[in-house]
């Protein structure tokens, strides 16, 4: 029995069938990775559910041991240490916030470096400009994004005063003492920051499984002139695909008992000083005013 074959008029036209079918394929793929990253942005769920999370009203409370009152639309996902857990109903009625309210935890959207945040509701629609699918199709996932996204940690969450220096005795554990991870101290310094790798990270960054492991870091630690760490940050190296930072300090030094923590690519290290003063003083002009006002934080950035 003889095979037949098409004709070549018939195999162009299964060419130009299969071409186009890969074509829609490939489109349907980039559809799907745009929903994905919309879903990434906003949560698996409606934007308008999401944004829903602000607050419509003006936060009041005890941050720290410093009375603020944060503009409404500001903060999101708001927490009193008398609010439930997880799973948690609340026993009784909502209690009515007042100052003496204690704050255990907060976020807020400040950009960077003009540090201006949702009080203005025109700087939403500059922040949902950077999360859109045209904008990811034309600069990558919240390409050119000047958006940070600060968490803040006080009352019942608040680790307590000296945190970074407890976290930080990790770093100079010697072999042979019990840690979970051992650390070469570099001999160069980045932008007046201490270095510190994880022993034997050259070895992960050659293996793709360490990808998606977080253990694989370098820390950069700042000391005062007492001694004490003042900033601390956690870096995924380059080399690895989801490279960031996460940098964290404590605002104790101003007499405020929180934990700050944000979020941002490796690029933006290099304004470590800048991004952790300019966001400690916004939380500073939260501070409520004897009138009931509160501070104004582009009059404290120019202190």
């Amino acid at each position: 029995m003889t095979t037949q074959i098409p004709p070549p008029q018939k195999r162009g036209r299964w060419v130009v069938v299969l071409l186009g079918a890969m074509l829609l394929l490939m489109m349907g793929a980039f559809w799907l990775y745009l929903e994905i990253v919309n879903a990434s942005l906003w949560g698996f769920g409606p934007r308008e559910m999401v944004m829903a999370q602000y607050t419509p009203k003006d936060v009041v409370g005890d941050l720290g041991g410093m009375k603020v009152v944060i503009p409404r639309g500001v903060a999101e996902l708001v927490e009193y240490d008398d609010d439930p857990g997880w799973g948690e109903k609340r026993k009784g009625p909502r209690p009515v916030r007042t100052s003496e309210s204690k704050l255990a935890s907060f976020g807020f959207y400040v950009r960077y470096p003009d540090m201006a945040t949702f009080a203005d509701p025109e700087m939403r629609k500059d922040y949902e400009k950077y999360g859109t699918r045209e904008w990811a199709f034309n600069h990558g996932i919240r390409g050119g994004d000047p958006w940070l996204n600060p968490g803040v940690l006080s009352g019942t969450s608040y680790p307590g005063d000296g945190f970074l220096d407890r976290r930080s005795v990790e770093l100079d554990v010697p072999i042979g003492r019990l840690s979970w991870e051992k650390f070469d101290k570099l001999p160069q310094k980045e932008h007046g920051l201490t270095i510190y790798r994880v022993k034997g990270i050259e070895a992960d960054l050659a293996d793709p499984q360490k990808e998606l492991d977080f253990s694989v870091k370098d820390v950069y630690v700042y000391r005062n002139q007492a001694g004490k760490v003042t900033t601390y940050i956690a870096c995924r190296p380059k080399a690895l695909y989801s490279s960031a930072c996460m940098h964290t300090w404590s605002m104790e030094d101003k007499g405020v008992h929180a934990k700050v923590y944000v979020s941002y690519g490796p690029e933006k290290r290099k304004n470590w000083r800048e991004i952790q003063k300019m966001i400690t003083q916004v939380i500073l002009g939260f501070r409520e005013n004897p009138n009931g006002d509160i501070s104004s934080p582009e009059s404290l950035l120019k202190k």
